[in-house]
């Protein structure tokens, strides 16, 4: 649902003091605020609560208000990331998987991850991941060991690229 009232415009509804909301999906980051006076979302995983969030149309680049309707239950779920602040203070925020790995297909260049960041994106580039995690002893309370390397460059518009190492040896 689509709304943009000249009367009452959108920015300015945003100057009152309601909780402010940032979750980012794979396919886009919306930012926005809530505008009810209970924070009963919170304790009430399932609860839908509407988000008010501005965006620019892609052709126009006009500032345009749209309502929709999520809760934390969804959220997680999808494994996006949400944020939601009031006065300054952090209410609720979703932890980040350590590590996520995603393949396509077998002959795709893997999406990589690591504690909510992407590493295979420009203006990063993937070098080299390699992941193992061995059984102890097939037992309940059984950790496993966790192998993990990750090499990638920080950027590639720097005139000496730097080779970054994130890795992680758990042995049993």
């Amino acid at each position: 649902m689509f709304w943009n009232k000249k009367e009452n415009p959108f920015v300015v509804r945003q100057d009152f003091n309601y909780p402010k909301v940032l979750i980012k999906t794979p396919h886009k980051d919306i930012e926005g605020y809530i505008e009810e006076v209970d924070f009963d979302y919170l304790d009430e995983r399932s609860k839908v609560f509407i988000v008010h969030a501005e965006r620019e149309h892609p052709i126009t680049r006009e500032r345009i208000g749209t309502v929709f309707g999520v809760s934390i239950k969804e959220v997680e779920a999808n494994d996006w990331y949400m944020k939601i602040t009031h006065d300054g203070k952090t209410l609720y925020e979703t932890e980040h998987n350590l590590l996520e790995i995603k393949l396509k297909d077998t002959d795709s260049v893997p999406e990589v991850w690591y504690k909510g960041k992407r590493l295979d994106e420009l203006p990063k580039g993937l070098v080299d991941v390699s992941y193992h995690w061995k059984t102890d002893d097939f037992t309940n309370d059984d950790r496993g060991a966790n192998d993990i390397t990750i090499q990638y460059f920080s950027s590639f518009n720097d005139k000496y690229p730097d080779m970054k190492t994130i890795g992680h040896k758990r042995e049993v």
